[in-house]
């Protein structure tokens, strides 16, 4: 199963909470995704962009359920931007990639740490090594990606005071979000377990 599929398998499993008071949920066929999308016109708040909510991936919620540490939300939703961050991003990345073998699954199951994956299991297993460097859970977000011949992707972002910058097994250095090239379909917020999509 692909990660865009799991996505969208993932859309019947939305999670009331996060629907606010004067706020509906409308499922978009085209994306396979449940979203909800919240009218703050009526306490004040004139947007005009509407937020989309849905459910994380089904595989990482079963991930989740054996792994709580690895997806527990927390710390700040930005890192400080600093040559130290930069080159625990660069080490990180560049040691996962060459550490870890890249094998498409049938099956789509998430794991950590692992010898072999695909690009979810590079994604968390960098989260993973980043976490336990000291980068704020919350600043780590997971995104599904669609690359330039519009193949499925999943990447790691990791949101700065100065930007969004990308661990991907796909490229040995890390990237400003902009220039990945890639087609933002969703990503994680600051609660892992809470994604938003464009």
């Amino acid at each position: 199963m692909t990660f865009l599929k799991a996505i969208a398998i993932a859309s019947a499993f939305v999670a009331t909470s996060i629907i606010a008071s004067n706020a509906y949920a409308e499922t978009d066929l085209r994306q396979g995704f449940q979203t909800v999308k919240v009218n703050y016109s009526k306490h004040g708040v004139d947007l005009k962009k509407r937020t989309r909510f849905s459910a994380a991936p089904l595989a990482y919620q079963l991930f989740c359920l054996k792994n709580k540490g690895e997806c527990r939300p927390g710390g700040a939703s930005h890192a400080i931007y600093s040559a130290s961050l930069v080159a625990k991003l660069e080490v990180v990345n560049q040691r996962v990639n060459r550490g870890m073998t890249f094998r498409s699954e049938r099956k789509d199951t998430w794991s950590v740490n692992s010898k072999s994956g695909d690009c979810e299991d590079f994604v968390l297993t960098k989260r993973h090594r980043l976490l336990r460097m000291g980068i704020p859970a919350g600043a780590l977000r997971i995104a599904a990606v669609r690359n330039s011949k519009g193949e499925g992707h999943a990447i790691l972002v990791v949101k700065t005071d100065r930007g969004d910058f990308v661990l991907d097994n796909a490229r040995p250095n890390i990237v400003k979000r902009n220039k990945t090239g890639y087609r933002l379909i969703a990503m994680s917020s600051a609660n892992p377990m809470s994604w938003t999509r464009n």
